[in-house]
């Protein structure tokens, strides 16, 4: 592997018909320990390149090789470092009982049970659930169920933590706390791609992948992609939020950059009343 690439896309075919391709000799490298925000619009092929990744969908030319390895040839390694958590927490979730969740990944390793109960304590004292973990998961509200899928993701200590839409179904605060919670098992050194379709949830990543109709349409830093909304019209499309509306507004017009300060509200009001 790379010292720097955790993850390759090396010349991937796929189609669903096998006529029309979604992805045609697509390659991409992503680096160890980002933190990576995935765009794209309903059906542009992001929920798809996920998909490919963890070998529910086949692309039919190129590979995919994980830690250097293949999903195909060495999936077991590769699966045992690398965790899926989906949108829809009911989705994922096997068990009634919040432990028995979480060591149902152990279970299917064979550690033992003393390791399962130390290792349950401690990603469920991540995620901020120790005080649930004899409860019914029924009982649990959209946002305790989400951070229970990550414990239950990260209870291999999985190098790779994939994340799609996780917060598309929970309000504001939940959906904070969740963002909050990937930033410290980033800091740990874990690289993180999450799907996501709140543009807003970039204040967060290292680097942005924008998908657009099965092709790359951006891929780099989160600074260059920020500059890229606000300066040219390739992303007018986008439902933007507000404050990058505002910023987009302000260059249109005005040609002041709004760049630093975009993810603060305020501050991009006052900006923009000097102008008016």
């Amino acid at each position: 592997m790379s010292s720097s690439n955790i993850i390759e896309f090396n010349n991937i075919d796929f189609s669903y018909d096998h006529i029309n391709f979604l992805f045609q000799n697509l390659s991409l490298k992503i680096k160890e320990n980002t933190f990576l925000a995935l765009l794209g619009k309903n059906g542009s092929g992001k929920s798809t390149l996920i998909k490919l990744l963890f070998n529910i969908e086949h692309y039919s030319n190129g590979e995919i090789k994980v830690l250097d390895r293949s999903i195909i040839k060495d999936a077991y390694e590769v699966y045992k470092n690398m965790s899926l958590v989906l949108q829809n927490p009911d989705d994922q979730i096997v068990s009634d009982i919040v432990e028995l969740e979480v060591a149902f990944t152990l279970e299917n390793y064979g550690y033992s049970s003393e390791y399962m109960n130390s290792r349950i304590d401690e990603v469920l004292e991540l995620v901020g659930l120790i005080n649930k973990r004899k409860e019914k998961i029924s009982l649990l509200s959209g946002g305790e169920k989400q951070r229970l899928c990550i414990a239950s993701s990260l209870v291999l200590n999985p190098k790779i933590l994939v994340l799609d839409e996780p917060t598309s179904m929970l309000d504001k605060e939940n959906r904070s706390a969740v963002i909050d919670l990937l930033k410290g098992i980033h800091s740990k050194g874990t690289t993180i791609i999450i799907v996501t379709h709140h543009i807003n949830e970039i204040e967060y990543c290292d680097d942005v992948l924008f998908i657009e109709s099965g092709g790359i349409k951006f891929f780099g830093c989160r600074e260059d992609f920020i500059f890229n909304l606000i300066t040219n019209d390739n992303f007018t499309d986008l439902d933007l939020p507000i404050n990058f509306q505002l910023a987009y507004e302000l260059y249109k017009n005005k040609n002041v950059i709004i760049s630093d300060d975009i993810f603060d509200y305020k501050k991009v009001c006052s900006i923009l009343c000097k102008y008016l």
